[in-house]
């Protein structure tokens, strides 16, 4: 018998053949991600590299290996894909567990776990599974612990090309839903980023460039229509949120 949203479990089986991704394809990819990751690691990780970090829907470890390569002692993931902790046993990531981030969040103790990571997870889950997520998230959380979260952002002209590529893709965010959602479990120190190009190279450099003249013409356009000249709105296509209790 088949439940209601059995059918993300089945996409989750296949998540990186789907995407035509092989094991020999990790380096290749982990290179091309490697200086956002370190700027996820030097602008949101705690300064203590000693503190207990979990990884939800951490994929093949990527952001561990980087964290781990940074002085990051104690990282560990979770997936809901086995076949994405296969890729990081084959990748050489340890630490990373195969389970439903739902069963294994209800096992952990109070207020043990010193930072949060969910990277493209909130996105995947309906309203009522998010409610309940984020109370489990504040039980976790020490009294100074940190969250970072990065999903589609429903305010960015080209958020609904991310929303819409993936399947199992539930919910959009704006800053303000997001803040909304945080909210129902207490949540209120809430700092939300734009997710722009990180310049580390002279064509990484110009996408920069452009971006920031592209974003003006969209402040330009919100400001027409609606009289809002918000400096923080935010245009990426995803948002980084970094959440404290």
């Amino acid at each position: 018998m088949t439940t209601p949203d059995s059918y993300r479990q089945k996409v989750y089986d296949s998540y990186l053949t789907s995407a035509g991704v092989s094991h020999a394809d990790l380096g290749a990819n982990y290179s091309i991600r490697l200086p956002y990751l370190q700027y996820l690691v030097r602008n949101f990780f705690p300064t203590d590299r000693t503190v207990r970090t979990v990884d939800f829907g951490c994929g093949y470890g990527a952001l561990i290996k980087c964290a781990r390569s940074m002085g990051y002692t104690n990282v560990t993931g979770i997936d809901d894909s086995a076949e994405q902790v296969a890729a990081a046993k084959a990748f050489g990531v340890d630490g990373v567990s195969a389970g439903n981030i739902f069963t294994i969040v209800k096992s952990i103790s109070d207020a043990s776990v010193d930072m949060i990571i969910t990277i493209d997870v909130l996105e995947h889950m309906r309203k009522d599974e998010l409610v309940s997520y984020v109370l489990e998230m504040q039980r976790i959380l020490k009294p100074a612990g940190s969250w970072l979260i990065h999903v589609p952002n429903a305010e960015g002209p080209l958020g609904p090309s991310i929303f819409f590529a993936d399947f199992t893709h539930e919910t959009m965010f704006t800053r303000s839903s997001l803040r909304q959602l945080l909210a129902t479990a207490g949540f209120s120190k809430v700092q939300t980023f734009e997710d722009k190009p990180i310049a580390h190279g002279f064509l990484s450099t110009v996408r920069r460039i452009f971006w920031e003249i592209i974003r003006l013409r969209w402040r330009f356009l919100v400001a027409v229509e609606t009289g809002n000249l918000d400096k923080s709105r935010i245009y990426s296509q995803c948002m980084l949120a970094l959440v404290r209790k």
